[in-house]
């Protein structure tokens, strides 16, 4: 094979790749609201001695879920924003795999989080080392849009004071959530 035939056809192929890889990777950008499911929250209710939501531990039962779910994310090739009211937060992870560090305060606490993303065959992973009080733990998540766009976050945690669990919340595109302010581009405002 002639030396351009051989670049031309490495372009090609390099050209088939990215289009592929960017393909495979769902942009999560939009508003969305926890879709709750009646029996497995009455059975959360009854047995769950406290829940997660990937980044905190909440001692006790869930009681009013979706007042904490609602979220903003806006997405561009190089960053993921999460934006929720109540907790107010803001969290902003890198796309490209390196480290992201984010702070949270809840109840007057600060939880410094570190966060690394990576992609797989079309899902997100996101694993975070928390740091609250001078403890440490490690919350894993894994994003993907399911066959009718709803949003699914499997979350992992555990720490040295919590047992180790793993919930799973699935989200539905809605116009706006209840008191998440949008731009017109559809990005959280601040």
């Amino acid at each position: 094979m002639r030396p351009k035939a051989a670049a031309a056809l490495l372009i090609a192929i390099a050209a088939l790749t990215v289009g592929a890889l960017a393909q495979s990777r769902p942009s999560f950008t939009g508003n969305w609201t926890v879709v709750v499911d009646p029996a497995a929250q009455a059975a959360a209710t009854r047995t769950n001695p406290g829940w997660t939501d990937g980044y905190r531990w909440y001692p006790g039962t869930i009681t009013e879920p979706a007042a904490l779910m609602p979220m903003s994310i806006a997405q561009d090739e190089k960053t993921l924003t999460v934006t929720t009211k109540n907790p107010p937060t803001k969290i902003i992870y890198n796309l490209d795999g390196t480290a992201a560090k984010n702070r949270v305060t809840l109840g007057g606490k600060t939880s410094e989080l570190n966060s690394i993303v990576h992609w797989d065959s079309g899902r997100l992973l996101i694993t975070t080392t928390v740091t609250r009080d001078g403890q440490t733990s490690l919350s894993t998540q894994i994003w993907s849009l399911d066959a009718a766009d709803n949003l699914s976050i499997e979350s992992r945690s555990g720490g040295r004071d919590a047992p180790p669990t793993t919930t799973k919340a699935t989200y539905k595109k809605t116009a706006r959530p209840r008191g998440l302010a949008t731009g017109a581009s559809g990005a959280p405002l601040d």
